[in-house]
């Protein structure tokens, strides 16, 4: 998860992120202290939050850098920052404050050898997991983080042959100075992606469904459900909604789709049988009461019916 502004400020002035430090030690790493005129922003970083930029300013003054950024060098010359805009924004603010102390001219930098689509994935793989980012900002930027590492996989296969998208981005997230689990990666984007055909799938919705919606009452997986239903069965649940909440609009979508029928009836039946088979013997099967007869005879009538349906 995104750290706060206190917990940032905390781990700059400690230097206790580690990870990217050990990552550091691989050959394509070098730690340097450079110039800040020598550093120039990368062109897709999210804009600086100048309140921010203040307080760690007066964190870097009193107690100095814990952690260093992390750039890379230019074809041209100099040194793109990747992760670190903020740091690096305090910096040229303390050098405009104190012009002549000579410490604020430069700062330590780990500098790393990589392609465009490595550097924007740490981009956002900090924007994500280090920086504090609004959610809408946090759903861009997962989807832009999955389309970089598509790209890294398509510049380098053999590297990255075999190896998850959450590895690749949690590795990213230590190297730029921040920590996360691939299982928290890994749901991340599956949220991200479900968010996202939610909100293609709102094209296709009711009034009504789409104001649950736009609310955030219905989860992306209810959008998707509603978006394949026809209009009036929406409306039946966006009603079921207001009659008993959200458990009750899920059971009305799912009532009115037969793939969600065929599958709660295929559910039933087996629960019907695996309860047949318990039984041993004539004594066992002539304990069968009427009740359960008659369940096990609706369960298999269910089937049939979603089977006919679907392939009607």
């Amino acid at each position: 998860m995104a750290r706060s502004k206190k917990d940032l400020l905390a781990s700059f002035k400690a230097g206790t992120d580690t990870d990217a430090l050990a990552t550091a030690a691989q050959s394509d790493v070098a730690f340097r202290m450079l110039r800040l005129a020598d550093l120039s922003p990368h062109p897709d970083n999210r804009p600086i939050d100048r309140a921010f930029v203040e307080e760690l300013a007066a964190s870097i003054e009193s107690d100095g850098l814990g952690n260093p950024i992390c750039v890379r060098p230019l074809p041209e010359g100099g040194y793109q920052v990747v992760s670190g805009h903020h740091r690096v924004e305090a910096k040229r603010l303390l050098a405009t404050r104190h012009p002549d102390d000579p410490r604020h001219k430069v700062i330590e930098a780990v500098v790393r050898e990589m392609g465009d689509a490595d550097a924007e994935a740490m981009l956002l793989a900090t924007n994500v997991y280090v920086n504090a980012i609004s959610g809408e900002e946090r759903q861009r930027s997962l989807e832009r983080l999955g389309r970089a590492v598509d790209k890294m996989r398509a510049d380098d296969p053999a590297r990255y042959r075999g190896v998850r998208s959450a590895k690749i981005i949690a590795d990213k997230v230590a190297e730029s100075g921040g920590k996360v689990s691939e299982r928290t990666v890994y749901r991340d984007l599956a949220a991200a992606k479900a968010r996202k055909e939610a909100l293609e799938a709102q094209g296709g919705l009711d009034p009504k469904m789409a104001e649950l919606a736009r609310r955030g009452a219905a989860r992306p997986a209810d959008v998707i459900a509603a978006s394949k239903l026809p209009a009036a069965a929406q409306r039946a649940a966006a009603d079921a909604y207001a009659e008993g909440g959200a458990e009750s609009m899920r059971r009305a979508l799912a009532q009115a789709d037969p793939a969600a029928r065929a599958k709660e009836a295929a559910r039933i039946a087996r629960r019907a049988i695996r309860a047949l088979k318990e039984l041993e013997g004539p004594a066992a099967a002539g304990s069968l009461d009427r009740a359960d007869a008659e369940a096990i005879g609706r369960a298999a009538s269910n089937v049939l019916r979603a089977l006919e349906k679907s392939s009607s």
